[in-house]
């Protein structure tokens, strides 16, 4: 049977679809490319036992194909759970049990995973570091394990467990449209039973039917969640504790009287019973919860509160917030959920708190302030995460600008109003030829018939068929997204370019080509992509890049793990050779900071570069690889290769770029240059490749 990882590696080659490069599989298990090989010929392997061939490619790796039947087939045996369970899915499965409340004999475990002794003890080290960093502690007594703690700090921990298993993406998914193609990897039986899924939905329907309002994607997924802890807890005859005083207060609400209600008439079938303990924290959970449409938008309170802060914020930056009714209506209905998640110590989590932090960090510090001066009479103290979401309903207001129209584009948000405001603004900011007619979240765009639009912008996988294209993207549409719209609606204004996006868009015409074409001469096609995009005559490309990159400016195998030193030593390289000065570091260290850089070219692969004024005396190039990848920049992308170039002029080195380009392009190369040691035999590999062209 395969081991959780090679079930993984199986789900990642079904869901896809297509081929898959063996680094991806390296970076996305963070395993050595041996291991990788070995892997996959295990998995070879078991499909030749299924009657199923595993495809190989030297340039775009492996891939499966499959009909349904075989992929029925294969999802079948993708539900149960693998004769050997590896340590990170050992630990995950031990504290789900004893985050139930469940005191587990030992001797269970050892039994349950087949693991010796001192497996058992490093299992058990995790399962309490785990435990540790989210303030709980593991007990172990006359060989039984339990858990001691809050009870607020036992359901945090089981919650956000649950995440980490099931993302909100696959909750939605299993709920809305449920096939043998998004059950992939849902479930073995150790987490929950599918069908019981289906009657815990049916309670939060029948929640929004009568309290008359909406759930967001988020909130509805995790409110899910919440259900499937407590019935797994109260399952394991768990105690449930509340504040006796908090209990009081919630039970003399409505929501507390109506849950309570629909919990005991919809959950009979599960053979529990349900504690007013528990009812009370699924209370605090619906009253935290963000809703797509409320009754609160005309609480008078949330409106004055929304419209403070929206005054404030203009007054600190001097700038009108464009839509202002509806800036201020839709932050209403986000500050009641918000004033309940703080009141009762929930959970807050904003997914694009880095990447704001780097874009709007000025701008969340403003609000910060704001925020915490108007509430500071209340007792409320907002945190980062919180006050991020607030930020993105501000956001949504600034420049905003009426502009001819083209493309109609919909949207599709899962976080709420807020986030679907924020990337409506990025699009109308970056893409005049486009409109947006639209906003849906996953459970609207999944029960609409017909979308008015020619293409679908989404923050979220989507996992049932649509008549029209669909592109993933995070909200704050970073230049990566930028690249993938690009073909659908063209480029955003004011676009640069750089030799980095210039590597990157040759490679995307070259493999357009090669899917319609066969090409003969692969190397000379490049260079003339490269001289008419730069609109240069191809005399003026002489050199190789073997020219400009001497053996003494490779190094491999580098042991550094912060980024600006290694460019700090890849511009010494330069400078040995008397391309660059101390200038030109600086440059790229500045541009690298900044989170719209354009410097990975492709995965694992940086390519720093400034323009000539910054310090470049000849054209030359060094590299450097990592023993271990290292996260690069404001946008902490993963790289192990950094390629640094100095350029005199825009045509002399676009002969080397095309040489770049066909190695990146080459798995065989890029496997050599990952693991050798060898500077001189890297060298030698490319003269061969550039003799080869020629």
């Amino acid at each position: 049977m395969l081991s959780v990882r090679q079930q993984k590696m199986l789900i990642h080659l079904l869901e896809k679809g297509d081929y898959v490069k063996l680094a991806d599989f390296q970076h996305q298990f963070d395993i050595s490319m041996r291991t990788v090989r070995h892997d996959l010929l295990f998995l070879e392997d078991w499909l030749q036992q299924q009657h199923i061939t595993l495809e190989r490619n030297r340039k775009l790796g492996v891939f499966i194909h499959v009909d349904e039947k075989e992929r029925y087939s294969l999802v079948a045996q993708l539900q149960k759970r693998p004769n050997f369970v590896d340590a990170k899915e050992r630990t995950k499965l031990m504290l789900k049990q004893l985050l139930e409340g469940s005191k587990v004999a030992s001797e269970q475990f050892l039994s349950e995973f087949q693991i010796s002794k001192n497996t058992f003890l490093l299992d058990v080290q995790s399962v309490r570091e785990w435990l540790v960093a989210h303030k709980l502690e593991l007990i172990r007594e006359q060989g039984l394990m339990y858990i001691q703690g809050k009870e607020s700090d036992v359901r945090r921990a089981y919650l956000e467990l649950l995440r980490e298993n099931f993302t909100e993406d696959k909750i939605l998914q299993l709920i809305l449209g449920r096939s043998e193609s998004n059950l992939i990897g849902m479930s073995n039986g150790d987490w929950f039973k599918l069908e019981e899924i289906d009657t815990l939905n049916d309670v939060v329907l029948q929640l929004e039917k009568e309290l008359q309002i909406e759930f967001s994607d988020s909130s509805y997924s995790a409110l899910i969640l919440h259900l499937l802890m407590a019935v797994e807890r109260l399952r394991a005859n768990h105690l449930i504790k509340m504040d006796q005083d908090l209990l009081d207060e919630l039970k003399a609400s409505s929501e507390f009287r109506l849950i309570q209600k629909i919990i005991s008439s919809q959950l009979t079938d599960f053979e529990i019973i349900i504690p007013e303990e528990e009812i009370g924290y699924i209370t605090q959970h619906v009253l935290g919860a963000q809703r797509g449409q409320d009754e609160s938008q005309e609480d008078k309170m949330y409106v004055d509160m929304a419209e403070k802060i929206v005054t404030k914020v203009e007054e600190r930056l001097n700038l009108p917030i464009m839509d202002r009714g509806k800036v201020i209506e839709g932050l209403a209905i986000h500050l009641k959920p918000a004033f309940y998640r703080y009141k009762y110590n929930l959970q807050c989590e904003n997914p694009l708190l880095d990447q704001m932090e780097i874009m709007y960090g000025s701008l969340l510090t403003v609000i910060e302030e704001i925020v915490q001066s108007l509430f500071e009479p209340l007792s409320l103290y907002f945190n980062r995460h919180e006050l991020s979401y607030i930020a993105l309903h501000v956001c949504s207001g600034l420049d905003q600008r009426v502009l001819p129209y083209k493309t109609k584009v919909a949207i599709v948000c899962s976080s709420g109003l807020g986030t679907s405001a924020i990337l409506q603004r990025k699009m109308t900011a970056l893409y005049p030829q486009v409109t947006v007619v639209k906003k849906y979240s996953y459970k609207e765009l999944f029960n609409t018939k017909v979308i008015e639009a020619e293409l679908l912008i989404s923050t979220i996988d989507i996992q049932f068929p649509l008549s029209i294209p669909v592109i993933n993207v995070s909200p704050l549409l970073t230049s990566a997204d930028q690249r993938k719209l690009l073909s659908f609606i063209g480029e955003p204004q004011k676009v640069e370019q750089e030799e980095g996006k210039l590597l990157q868009l040759v490679n995307e015409v070259l493999q357009i080509m090669e899917k319609h074409s066969t090409i003969h001469q692969q190397h000379e096609l490049m260079t003339d992509l490269f001289s008419y995009f730069q609109g240069q005559a191809k005399s003026e490309m002489n050199k190789h890049l073997s020219d400009f990159l001497p053996v003494h400016s490779i190094h491999l195998q580098e042991r550094e793990t912060d980024w600006i030193k290694v460019i700090e030593m890849s511009n010494a390289l330069l400078m040995k050779s008397g391309c660059t000065n101390k200038a030109y570091e600086v440059s790229l260290i500045e541009m690298a900071n900044q989170s719209n850089h354009h410097f990975i070219i492709t995965e694992g692969v940086a390519f720093p570069h400034a323009a000539p004024e910054n310090g470049v005396f000849e054209t030359g190039f060094s590299l450097i690889t990592l023993k271990e990848p290292i996260r690069f920049g404001a946008r902490k992308e993963k790289v192990w290769l950094i390629l640094t170039m100095a350029a005199t002029d825009q045509h002399q080195h676009l002969k080397a770029l095309a040489t770049i380009l066909e190695a990146l392009n080459d798995q065989e190369f890029m496997e050599l240059l990952r693991y050798g040691s060898d500077p001189k035999e890297i060298w030698q590999q490319l003269r061969k490749k550039e003799a080869q062209s020629q």
